[in-house]
């Protein structure tokens, strides 16, 4: 894949290659077993709780982070690295 590219054609790009059509598989980053964990976060001036379900995706952005929610998008000075601490292997993964 060549960026820039949107969400939706990562989605379908990861379903093409793991052989499954878009109608019989949807990817979900996390699961419902880990409801109710959260963190806290400082981005944008201030600090947010981060409830583990409601995040879409994470992108490094140069020595910043983009945490995607639900409802909004979170610029931390965070690592990538160090936000991986907080996500539960079995529900997390991290594509290059």
């Amino acid at each position: 894949m060549l960026k820039p590219f949107s969400f939706e054609r990562f989605i379908k790009a990861i379903n093409k290659t793991i052989g499954v059509s878009e109608s019989k598989l949807n990817i979900y980053i996390y699961n419902s077993e880990i409801q109710g964990n959260s963190f806290f976060l400082k981005g944008n001036k201030k600090y947010h709780q981060v409830h583990l379900e409601s995040i879409l995706f994470i992108e490094a952005y140069g020595h910043y982070t983009k945490v995607y929610l639900d409802n909004e998008m979170i610029l931390s000075h965070e690592k990538i690295s160090s936000l991986e601490e907080f996500l539960p292997e079995s529900s997390f993964i991290r594509t290059h």
